[in-house]
C-alpha cells in the first residue's frame, strides 16, 4: 500500500509535473503586451458615448501588439544593420515606422509622437522651474 502511495507523490521536487507546467503556461500567457486601458482612454476621449465588446476590445489588444512586435523586430533589424549590441534609439524606430507604415500615416504618427515628446519634455522643465 505504502509503495502506490510513493507513486502517486512526486518523488523528486525539482521534476516539475503536468500541473506545474499547466500553471507556468498559463502564468505567461497573463504576461503579454494589454493595450485594454489605453484602448479604452482613447475610446472615452475620443467618443464618450460608445462602448465597446469584449470581443472587439480584444481584436483591438492583439492588432495593436502585432504591430508593437513587428515595429520592434524592425527597429532591432535597422539597429543591428547600423551598429552591434547598441540600445534602439530615434532614427530605428522611425525608419521602422517608415518601412510598416503608409507615408501619410507614418508622417502623422511621427509628427504626434514628437509634439507629446516636446510638450512633456516642456511640462517637465515647468515643473523644475517651479520648485526652484
Amino acid at each position: 500500500m505504502e509503495q502506490n502511495s510513493m507513486d502517486t507523490m512526486n518523488p523528486n521536487p525539482h521534476v516539475a509535473t503536468t500541473s506545474d507546467k499547466q500553471k507556468k503556461n498559463r502564468s505567461s500567457k497573463k504576461e503579454m503586451l494589454n493595450f485594454n486601458v489605453y484602448i479604452y482612454k482613447v475610446l472615452n476621449r475620443v467618443h464618450p458615448d460608445l462602448a465597446i465588446s469584449a470581443k472587439a476590445m480584444d481584436m483591438m489588444n492583439t492588432m495593436l501588439t502585432n504591430m508593437m512586435l513587428k515595429l520592434a523586430q524592425e527597429a532591432s533589424k535597422s539597429n543591428k544593420k547600423r551598429m552591434k549590441n547598441s540600445p534602439l534609439v530615434e532614427p530605428d524606430i522611425s525608419y521602422a515606422v517608415f518601412k510598416l507604415f503608409p507615408r501619410k500615416m507614418a508622417h502623422q504618427a511621427l509628427y504626434s509622437a514628437f509634439s507629446c515628446l516636446i510638450t512633456e519634455s516642456v511640462e517637465e522643465i515647468c515643473d523644475e522651474m517651479a520648485k526652484m
